[in-house]
């Protein structure tokens, strides 16, 4: 009686558990999909259907590609730092960790509350455009997902296989949220990844030179952020690299005796760090570091007390994982190094 029942219950159950398993396959994968946004700016057609259909539908791949490239308009995507399927946080959606996600992130990779946000993002069923009532019953539970964790700021975003009728496309607008076919988000996908591969394919390492003057060093803490980002170094991680990066720029402005005025920069990714390094030629004065050349220190308590540098140099170590000064045959350089983990 146990073999026969087990049996018969686990063929009972053979239909819906084939179905679950074609559904998870058949997917989209927007869980993983919107992990991968960073400030791209993407073809705003590709978050609209309406559009999209009026402009690309019936054209092939290719062409479509091509047309999309020259797209003025558009979308700067979220610096999203988590996502996860909508049942990890409500029981209001039931559609498999693949074919939902809710996602956190930042506007511009600004860090404020201004600038959180939340993007929802579903695969509803339909094998015809998705009707108005079908996008307006998906739109009220993604409303009311964000109502019940308390979410401020979200994007909505529905993907439905064929896209949308006018109706719903309308719908969209006034709920101010987007809604893509399933073409569009394969195309989407193709283009997000290829962004990542290609900046992964890239070289380790990058160089840039900038004049000594004021608040040039931001141009250098920009670029060290975008290097950072490429590596997944942490929100805080960036921000203390940056501040390191333009504490040390400032230092060698002001008491590097350079004659070419001019600092340069290396910013070197290895597996599990990031190592930068900023040089300058000329020399410093000799109190401003030790006799060894390799430890970050003034040579006592009252030049520290008195000197910026002394204090700079300080903030520096506190904020990086390991500095290193060194003199070198046309000058001086700091080699600072911030481990991922």
């Amino acid at each position: 009686m146990i073999v026969a029942t087990t049996l018969l219950d686990t063929l009972k159950r053979a239909p819906l558990t084939m179905a679950r398993k074609y559904r998870r396959e058949a997917a989209l994968g927007l869980s993983d999909l919107v992990s991968y946004f960073n400030c791209q700016s993407v073809p705003a057609s590709l978050f609209h259907y309406d559009r999209f259909a009026a402009a690309h539908k019936g054209v092939d791949t290719e062409s479509v590609n091509a047309e999309l490239d020259v797209e003025s308009d558009l979308i700067r995507l979220p610096q999203i730092v988590y996502a996860a399927g909508c049942s990890a946080y409500s029981d209001l959606i039931e559609c498999g960790g693949e074919r939902c996600a809710v996602a956190h992130g930042f506007e511009a990779a600004d860090y404020t509350d201004e600038n959180e946000v939340v993007w929802l993002a579903a695969e509803i069923e339909s094998k015809l455009e998705a009707t108005m009532e079908l996008t307006e019953e998906w739109c009220n539970r993604l409303a009311s997902l964000a109502r019940e964790c308390g979410f401020h700021r979200v994007r909505p975003w529905l993907v439905a296989p064929e896209g949308f009728s006018p109706e719903a496309c309308e719908l969209l607008k006034e709920r101010e949220a987007y809604g893509s076919s399933r073409r569009q988000v394969e195309l989407l996908t193709v283009r997000i990844k290829s962004e990542v591969s290609a900046a992964e394919a890239r070289a380790d390492e990058y160089e840039m030179v900038i004049p000594m003057g004021t608040d040039t060093e931001l141009i250098a803490a920009h670029a060290v952020e975008q290097i950072a980002r490429r590596v997944n170094f942490r929100p805080e991680a960036i921000n203390q690299i940056k501040t390191a990066l333009i504490e040390a720029c400032i230092n060698a402005a002001e008491h590097s005796l350079s004659p070419d005025r001019k600092i340069y920069q290396r910013f070197r990714l290895e597996n599990d760090k990031l190592v930068v390094t900023v040089a300058s030629r000329g020399v410093l004065p000799a109190n401003l570091a030790s006799d060894n050349g390799h430890d970050v220190r003034a040579k006592d308590e009252k030049e520290d007390a008195k000197s910026r540098r002394g204090w700079g140099l300080k903030l520096i170590q506190t904020l990086m994982d390991e500095v290193e000064f060194e003199r070198v045959d046309d000058g001086t350089q700091l080699r600072m190094t911030k481990y991922i983990r």
